[in-house]
């Protein structure tokens, strides 16, 4: 059963362009980066998004956050928002969210797709939205083609979609599934042209309303999806679609603009005027949330990112929602690099599951540390060279 996954991860590894550009597998650091130059010369106008999110894949977040930002200009503050950072002040996000939830139907919440801590930031979300009735989780990155993820409880890296191959968006997945909700993909990426494709999410959403009148559901998405108003050459994005065929207004959150970028040049002018320790959105003296567009219908809030602080050689944010730091270089006797994978071990390994976690170990001094919560797993290393090294790791619940 292993050799077939270790044959599954050979053959993605090193298979750099398939036929099907949206997916090409976990791969080092330096072949990612290596490609992305060649790219750039090319003048190959994806390969940034391209470059990035394979960098966030193997958790290589420096190194993503700077890819990114060479597609970013810098930004500069206004007048304007300095009297905004003195109109709004911030509260705890998570309880503003919960609590608002118990009024609303539907919750649109987005993502940056290179940005893991979106991911990590919605699934904090969603124990406390489960007991609010919530039951219904739609994802853009999902695919409608894994008819049997919500039997199976866990991700697919071949099946469930490519952005889920990212550890956190993997896990983001596993615990609404273990939570108990209806996880379904909406979006497709065959075809369509950009005005139908929001129309085609729209009326798939809509879809399962019809099928379950009382559902409450949060729908994930990327960037402006969440748009309510109109949207330049679009005229309505899967949101304002939404509204449209439904009459349902849903609570609209931005993760995107109040989010680090790997240098404040590229940061919003409003982030850079808080250096806050929580996550939080902002309201007036009279309750109002700034959402940053200053169009009452364009979203409803925006949410701040903390900063990142970098702990047992990881984001900290890694370690949020129950999870550890494990170290295990120690055990690792391959050359360097190498790619560690973890994997929960119950887990069936013939489909190839998402990672839990996954990191690149460059030498033997490497201090960086596995992000797992208290289960048991299946870890594998593997070289440039595709040499692999696996063993077993429990971790046990704390007493």
């Amino acid at each position: 059963m292993k050799k077939v996954l270790f044959f599954f991860f050979f053959l993605i590894t090193f298979t750099c362009h398939s036929q099907n550009r949206y997916y090409s597998g976990y791969q080092f650091s330096d072949s990612i980066m290596h490609q992305f130059i060649i790219d750039s010369a090319k003048g190959d106008q994806y390969c940034i998004s391209e470059a990035a999110t394979k960098l966030s894949f193997i958790n290589n977040y420096k190194d993503d956050l700077i890819v990114w930002d060479k597609g970013n200009d810098p930004v500069f503050p206004s007048v304007v928002d300095k009297w905004i950072t003195i109109k709004y002040k911030p509260i705890n996000a998570k309880d503003y969210i919960i609590e608002r939830a118990k009024k609303e139907k539907i919750i649109i919440i987005n993502e940056a797709h290179h940005q893991p801590i979106h991911r990590v930031f919605t699934e904090s979300l969603l124990e406390e939205l489960y007991k609010e009735g919530y039951r219904y989780f739609g994802l853009e990155a999902v695919n409608k083609s894994d008819k049997r993820l919500n039997e199976r409880k866990y991700p697919l890296i071949l099946t469930s979609g490519w952005y889920i191959n990212q550890s956190q968006g993997g896990n983001l997945v596993r615990k609404a599934l273990q939570l108990g909700y209806y996880v379904f993909g909406y979006d497709t990426m065959h075809g369509l042209q950009p005005k139908d494709r929001e129309i085609f999410e729209a009326k798939n959403i809509k879809a399962v309303l019809d099928k379950d009148p009382n559902a409450k559901m949060i729908i994930h998405c990327g960037y402006g999806h969440l748009i309510e108003s109109d949207y330049p050459e679009l005229g309505k994005v899967m949101a304002g679609r939404l509204i449209e065929y439904t009459g349902i207004n849903p609570f609209t959150i931005d993760q995107v603009s109040l989010t680090e970028h790997s240098s404040p040049e590229f940061e919003n002018a409003f982030y850079k005027a808080f250096d806050l320790n929580y996550y939080a959105v902002f309201t007036d003296s009279s309750g109002n949330l700034y959402n940053g567009s200053g169009q009452v219908n364009s979203h409803d809030c925006n949410v701040y990112h903390p900063r990142t602080k970098w702990v047992d050689g990881r984001p900290n944010w890694v370690f949020e929602n129950n999870r550890s730091a494990v170290y295990i270089t120690d055990r690792i006797h391959l050359k360097f690099p190498c790619l560690v994978y973890a994997f929960y071990i119950n887990e069936d390994f013939k489909y190839i599951p998402v990672p839990t976690d996954i990191i690149e170990l460059k030498n033997k001094t490497d201090k960086i540390a596995l992000s797992l919560d208290r289960s048991s797993f299946f870890i594998m290393a593997q070289d440039v060279e595709g040499n692999k090294q696996e063993f077993n790791l429990f971790i046990p619940k704390k007493q």
